[in-house]
């Protein structure tokens, strides 16, 4: 066994040159397109072409007949945003440097496949299914066109409900058609990221009746139907043959596995195992299935020996020459790794070592599997083959410092926004990287197998009712900060729930100490602001919101907020001045918007209130206060033919809008529409039986409808309600 082990060795120094080989067995007249699929959390063992005969891939298994199947293709991490992070820049975690998913860009200086094709004539497009991947996290470089557009599901973030942060397959798919038949006659690269089968599992049908059981399953299915729209194009478009497809899993699914139900937080092949497929232009290597384990971080040196050009910067190896001899080199060592247990919430990291038959996993209780005899790692070998697990750990600590970035590279952190933590919060993902890696270095770290309870307990909060919490479920969080008194996270939890329900002061106790552990997490600070701000302590959360600024200036929330404690103090200059650095830092900030909209009204200043009334309207076409407002603003100029259908769309999206209703009658009421009016007064009166003007212009509206008896009885209701009024 230790010639194999030493072997990994052997291996590993010869495969890092190979990132500049190139592949001389590729002909081809000229530059192939180039097309990248990534599937997000696909295993490899839920796929017909890998041998699972419970659902049918026909679409896959086709490119995988057609092609080059990977059978044993590791990922580096099983996170969306670190993992494709890896592979559009062939570099290992430890280099790019983004851990989580949360609190995380990548560097603008390391320089990404797209990138790199652009320079040599490529068009470049990138279509993305997922808010994790979304252009502010930076991999939006080298793409001239970048689709990660994401509709609001309840966009109102002050309510603290969850936002829809994904696009369906089906919408990705058509996007990047359409981009392909736009752009010029130059290759192209296209990378097209598909979310399902991404937990929750909601296949549509008819994949949600024919895979009641497995809706994962379900969504695969649905997955590969899309991919099937996608390569018709390219058949009726002469573009199939002469496109090379690389599809790949960013990472896996635990399904249960080990206790875990979904990924992100061990690292065990459930969640690291994925599909590499690759279809190009080689007869010879039709069918190939390649045994020998390769990396995803393989995938950008892989296609840039397709395109037989060099890849400099690129640390994995391309692996055609695998599928072409498969004795010419064994398989490549692969290194994963899991650090959102210690940036979120302080337990130790996860990495391994995975090479032949043996895994190796670094942990405070490190453990070791035979994959041969055991490939669901259920047994861990660690205290009778310590010779094996000593070599590998010391084959794991020889490989991490050859990437690791040196300290004067410092990783960029995202500047997270609430919005935006709340959207990646509404795909399962906890907390948000409240732990920086220095602060704990060296330190006995607890070991996350022995705090997965806390951990699923946390995402079950998440995927509940994220406007309330269950009594007992709230007491168990509380009960958490006796037993994980260093976790932000978990006071930062508490801190929302109390928010919520309106008890400030327990809410601000715990943003309180949430901000004592992590006094530089702006989004910790911001939460504490914002609990100053409901208890109306306006300087208090005026100084919380300019700290927050001072560690992230690009917060357009915290701007905003500073507009409403200066607004509701009646400093409206002060207030514009806040939300205009909102909308500068922010375009897309909805608030910010409506709110300026509000003070130029005011102002008297309606042309401006109407430019920034409909502005919020285009950045959410659902929010019904900026409907009424613009409604109210064409009113007040008795611009009468946009005022009605602004009116109409406010009370189409929220019946209940009284004001809207009555407004619409007064309008009606001076056009002598006097039917369209009664209707308009008469859901008023419904609403509110104590309306006297209601009565009264129903009254009106009655009398002039021939209703003289209904006309009658309401403006004597009227007068009921307020004798003075009649009395005039």
């Amino acid at each position: 066994m230790i010639s194999i082990v030493l072997s990994s060795l052997a291996v590993l120094a010869a495969c890092f040159p190979l990132a500049e080989d190139r592949a001389s067995f590729i002909a081809q007249d000229h530059p192939p397109n180039l097309l990248l699929i990534t599937i997000d959390t696909l295993r490899a063992d839920h796929l017909g072409c890998y041998g699972y005969r419970s659902i049918q891939t026909p679409v896959i298994d086709s490119l995988a007949a057609e092609g080059i199947l990977y059978e044993n293709c590791i990922a580096q991490s099983p996170m969306t945003l670190p993992s494709h992070c890896t592979i559009l820049t062939g570099t290992y975690p430890q280099f790019h440097g983004v851990r989580d998913n949360i609190a995380f860009s990548l560097d603008p200086k390391i320089p990404t496949i797209a990138e790199i094709l652009k320079s040599r004539g490529y068009s470049t497009g990138g279509f993305v299914a997922s808010y994790v991947l979304n252009h502010t996290r930076g991999l939006g470089k080298g793409f001239d066109k970048y689709f990660d557009n994401y509709d609001a599901l309840a966009p109102d973030t002050s309510q603290f409900v969850a936002m829809l942060a994904e696009t369906k397959g089906e919408r990705i798919i058509q996007e990047a058609i359409q981009w392909m038949k736009s752009i010029s006659p130059k290759p192209f690269f296209a990378w097209v990221h598909l979310y399902e089968p991404h937990d929750p599992y909601e296949p549509p049908e008819p994949y949600k009746s024919r895979y009641s059981r497995h809706p994962y399953d379900g969504e695969i299915a649905y997955t590969d139907s899309n991919l099937g729209k996608l390569f018709q194009f390219l058949r009726s478009s002469n573009l199939y043959e002469r496109t090379w497809i690389f599809l790949a899993g960013d990472h896996g699914e635990s399904l249960g596995e080990h206790q875990e139900d979904c990924h992100g937080y061990y690292i065990y092949d459930a969640s690291l195992h994925v599909p590499l497929i690759i279809k190009g232009f080689t007869p010879e290597l039709r069918g190939r299935r390649v045994s020998a384990q390769v990396r995803i971080v393989d995938i950008p040196s892989t296609i840039m020996a397709v395109v037989q050009s060099p890849s400099p910067g690129f640390q994995g190896r391309e692996v055609l020459s695998l599928a072409r001899d498969t004795g010419r080199a064994p398989a490549l060592p692969a290194y994963s790794e899991s650090f959102m247990p210690k940036l979120q919430f302080g337990w130790s990291e996860l990495k391994s070592w995975r090479f032949g038959r043996y895994k190796y996993i670094e942990a405070p209780r490190p453990e070791l599997y035979d994959l041969e005899k055991d490939p669901r790692e259920t047994v861990n070998l660690l205290a009778t083959q310590q010779a094996i697990a000593n070599q590998y750990r010391q084959e794991l600590a020889r490989f991490y410092p050859l990437y690791q970035r040196s300290p004067d590279h410092a990783v960029p952190q995202s500047k997270l926004s609430p919005a935006e933590l709340q959207r990646l919060q509404s795909l399962g993902y906890v907390g948000g990287s409240v732990t920086p890696i220095e602060a704990v270095q060296g330190e006995k770290l607890p070991d996350p197998k022995d705090k997965l309870p806390i951990y699923q307990f946390i995402q079950s909060i998440l995927y509940s009712n994220r406007q309330q919490m269950s009594q007992a479920a709230a007491k168990r969080l509380e009960g958490l900060i006796r037993d994980e008194p260093r976790s932000a996270t978990i006071y930062n939890f508490v801190g929302l729930n109390e928010l919520r329900n309106g008890r400030f002061d327990s809410a601000l106790a715990n943003f309180k100490k949430a901000v004592s552990l992590a006094p530089d997490n702006s989004w910790l600070v911001y939460n504490l602001a914002f609990a100053y701000l409901q208890k109306e302590e306006f300087d208090k959360a005026i100084t919380g919101f300019e700290r927050c600024l001072q560690l992230d200036p690009s917060n357009g929330e915290a701007y905003t907020n500073l507009g409403n404690a200066w607004g509701r103090q009646g400093q409206s200059a002060k207030a514009k001045q806040y939300y205009q650095e909102a909308v500068r830092v922010s375009p897309t900030n909805k608030f910010a918007h409506y709110n300026l909209g509000q003070l130029e009204f005011n102002a008297g200043n309606t042309t401006a209130a109407i430019n920034h009334f409909n502005r919020c309207i285009a950045l959410d076409s659902k929010y019904v206060p900026a409907y009424l407002d613009l409604a109210n603003a064409y009113l007040s100029q008795s611009q009468f033919d946009k005022a009605i259908p602004a009116f109409q769309k406010t009370i189409e999206l929220d019946p209940s809008q009284a004001e809207a209703h009555y407004n619409l009658g007064l309008i009606y009421k001076k056009q002598g529409q006097w039917k369209m009016a009664a209707q308009s007064f008469a859901r008023v009166v419904a609403a509110n039986p104590e309306d006297a003007e209601a009565h009264y212009n129903l009254g009106l509206a009655y009398q002039q409808t021939g209703r003289e008896a209904e006309g009658r009885r309401e403006l004597e209701k009227a007068c009921q309600l307020n004798p003075e009024a009649c009395r005039q």
